[in-house]
């Protein structure tokens, strides 16, 4: 299938307020666009709950794919396998405190919280996804790091957090608070938060 665009989604950290005002700018069109999603949707913004309800909303929608980011694979290790200390390293330095107060906030938390971790579980069996374009291939994850060498080679085009970054759009790896950045990656334009309030 040709796309007219193909927008890729960086982290949002439980922005959901930042996110929302940069999806609506780029007028996303299902039946002609493709959105792929980097991962890191939950984190120290105070907008998880509304986050993990719009992806667990659209997760099936036409020409939507999520990749898992760091912090949901943290938080499935920790609280789906019992790993204490990737739920040590996921509550005190990876922002697991603030997704798990908004979810035990929630009239709701004990359905939120079933459906959101099978929502993980099912991220957790999809790392990558690729897509050709004419003679090149590419491969879209969260963090190039996560590919085996195999999967790097010269006819592929890998495209994760790092794309973003090296735009301008980010100035450093940790994606400052304010901004959430999307690409669209056919005319490298990008849309950022920090210009939307």
């Amino acid at each position: 299938m040709e796309y007219n665009r193909i927008f890729v989604i960086g982290p949002v950290k439980g922005d959901f307020v930042k996110f929302i005002n940069v999806w609506e700018k780029i007028d996303f069109q299902p039946e002609r666009d493709l959105a792929v999603f980097l991962g890191d949707y939950i984190g120290s913004g105070d907008g998880n709950v509304d986050m993990m309800r719009w992806v667990m909303e659209h997760q099936t929608e036409k020409n939507m794919v999520f990749l898992p980011g760091e912090n949901e694979g943290l938080m499935y290790l920790a609280e789906e396998k019992g790993d204490e200390e990737m739920k040590s390293l996921w509550m005190e330095d990876k922002d697991g405190y603030w997704v798990d107060e908004a979810i035990w906030a929630q009239k709701d938390c004990k359905e939120l919280y079933e459906d959101w971790m099978y929502f993980l579980h099912c991220l957790d069996l999809k790392d990558s996804f690729q897509l050709s374009l004419g003679k090149t291939k590419i491969h879209f994850v969260s963090r190039a790091w996560n590919l085996d060498e195999g999967d790097l080679g010269s006819e592929r085009q890998i495209v994760d957090a790092h794309l973003l970054e090296a735009s301008g759009a980010v100035i450093n790896p940790n994606y400052p608070d304010g901004q959430v950045v999307m690409c669209e990656l056919l005319s490298k334009k990008y849309y950022i938060s920090k210009d939307s309030k």
